[in-house]
């Protein structure tokens, strides 16, 4: 699998019940249509990880494999969208950890300031 659902799965969730409980606490219902919405997502991308494998099995990756099915010009376009989206998924992760630690000290603080 690749390391963006991966990597979303550690972030994703909470997030989004943020996100909804800044709505209201009624909207926190939402979150079960998009947790759906994801697993489906996630399906998707399985089955479609596994026809590339079964077709490729020497190893392909997008670049190949837009390369030899849709040109030369569309190869590259997947190749550069993996660099932009590896970037951006490590950079969303590295804010991700940094807000949990910050909020792990926040009830340390507290924890401490109670005792």
């Amino acid at each position: 699998m690749s390391s963006d659902a991966l990597s979303s799965v550690a972030y994703g969730p909470e997030q989004i019940l943020i996100v909804l409980a800044t709505i209201s606490a009624a909207a926190l219902w939402y979150s079960l249509p998009i947790a759906l919405g994801v697993l489906i997502l996630l399906v998707a991308l399985i089955l479609s990880y596994r026809q590339i494998i079964f077709a490729y099995p020497q190893g392909g990756g997008a670049y190949m494999v837009a390369k030899e099915n849709l040109g030369m010009n569309f190869g590259l376009v997947a190749g550069g969208s993996l660099l932009v989206d590896y970037i951006l998924t490590v950079a969303v992760s590295v804010s991700s950890g940094t807000d949990a630690i910050t909020s792990a000290f926040r009830l340390f603080i507290i924890l401490i300031l109670c005792y």
